[in-house]
């Protein structure tokens, strides 16, 4: 699996040479893909190494749900190198077919907290960084996982190591909520999930998923209003 993953990463690094080749223009565009693009590359190494060793380790109904993770996890991450590499490949021709008189365009990445403008070039270019929810490959395996705890503790537990590492939006949130018994684990979870929820605007409907008014204020509390 290894010595796909590394030719995977060789085709995807082709657009960036190329485009290296052709001149200066829009060099900081595409390093910021490149860089972008090795952040990417390096997690899914990291979960093919981990995958590997799940392999090792197979037998039990645990670590085939976490191998079914880990390869939810390798598909999204190679969708976005991919999305990543065809930009890349779009970047080196517009730079080789169109040379501006002016200065390239400045290239700013949004953070998901505070965005960093770099002043002086224009036309400025925004890549959008900001969270995204989870894939449906990986919210399906997560949803099973809290579905196979026969206990409280053990579904909330899974949501908290799921919520450490990704983001949900509201209707995700209320499936989690549904897969619980009582109101109060309902509650435990959407206060848990709200920080990690990408569409707070529409956090209104989670109330909906509570059907005593006791929970839905106590929602209210733990989250803020």
């Amino acid at each position: 699996m290894r010595s796909i993953v590394l030719a995977f990463v060789l085709l995807l690094a082709l657009p960036s040479l190329a485009f290296a080749q052709r001149g200066d223009y829009g060099a900081s565009k595409a390093g910021a893909l490149r860089a972008e693009l090795g952040v990417v590359l390096s997690e899914i190494r990291d979960e093919v190494r981990a995958i590997d060793d799940l392999l090792e380790a197979a037998g039990s109904a645990g670590v085939q749900r976490e191998i079914a993770r880990k390869l939810a996890r390798v598909d999204e991450l190679s969708v976005v190198a991919d999305e990543l590499g065809g930009r890349l490949a779009r970047a080196a021709d517009h730079g080789a077919g169109h040379r501006p008189d002016g200065p390239p365009p400045a290239v700013i990445v949004v953070q998901p907290t505070e965005p960093v403008f770099v002043p002086g070039n224009e036309p400025v270019v925004i890549i959008d960084a900001g969270p995204v929810a989870c894939s449906g490959g990986d919210f399906n395996s997560l949803l099973a996982a809290v579905d196979d705890e026969s206990f409280r503790d053990g579904k909330l537990q899974v949501l908290r190591d799921a919520s450490a590492h990704r983001w949900f939006n509201v209707d995700q949130v209320i499936r989690f909520m549904e897969a619980m018994s009582f109101g109060d684990d309902k509650v435990e979870a959407a206060a848990m999930l709200h920080g990690r929820t990408v569409d707070l605007e529409n956090w209104y409907r989670v109330y909906g998923a509570l059907t005593f008014d006791s929970n839905k204020n106590e929602l209210r509390k733990r989250v803020g209003g």
